[in-house]
């Protein structure tokens, strides 16, 4: 059995709904191994450190879980997927520089968009780091690496939901 966290973040039916309300419902259904997060009215983030044998089965009992306490919720994003120099900087234990200056390199993984900041898929920095074997210099859990791929999968298919048309015109 491994531990696999993650964050689920739901946008409620109601945007002026107060989640604490869920909170006993959440507890009922089994997300006792989540951190509520009630920020804003209307959303609700769950940080889930949760058992299981594959990242993939302990994402989708979570999501199966909080539908039973909150069916009417929305699936807004799970993490970790997009992540800036920052972020990848804590995630691989190196300073923001040392990150930054592995992003830059001209194999590096293209971002995911490019602005102020940048960011990049989780999942496809940790391909482009073990394919090259500069996985070693790194910190890195495997339960991350399998985290990151789910969540990415995760993020597309809610991407791919909100499209009415088919897109496959536009692919070139």
């Amino acid at each position: 059995m491994n531990e696999f966290e993650f964050t689920l973040i739901y946008k409620l039916n109601n945007n002026e709904e107060d989640p604490s309300k869920y909170l006993d419902a959440l507890f009922e259904v089994g997300c006792d191994d989540a951190i509520v997060s009630l920020g804003k009215k209307g959303m609700i983030s769950l940080d889930f450190i949760r058992d299981g044998i594959e990242a993939n089965l302990a994402i989708i009992s979570a999501l199966k879980d909080v539908k039973k306490a909150i069916p009417d919720a929305t699936l807004v994003e799970a993490s970790p997927d997009f992540v800036t120099t920052t972020e990848l900087s804590r995630i691989l234990d190196h300073s923001r520089q040392n990150a930054r200056m592995l992003m830059i390199k001209k194999d590096s993984p293209p971002p995911a968009h490019m602005g102020s900041p940048n960011f990049w898929h989780l999942s496809e920095v940790f391909e482009w780091l073990i394919k090259d074997d500069k996985i070693i210099n790194y910190h890195v859990d495997n339960t991350m690496i399998e985290i990151a791929n789910v969540t990415k999968k995760v993020n597309l298919s809610i991407a791919m939901a909100g499209i009415d048309e088919p897109i496959s015109e536009f692919v070139i």
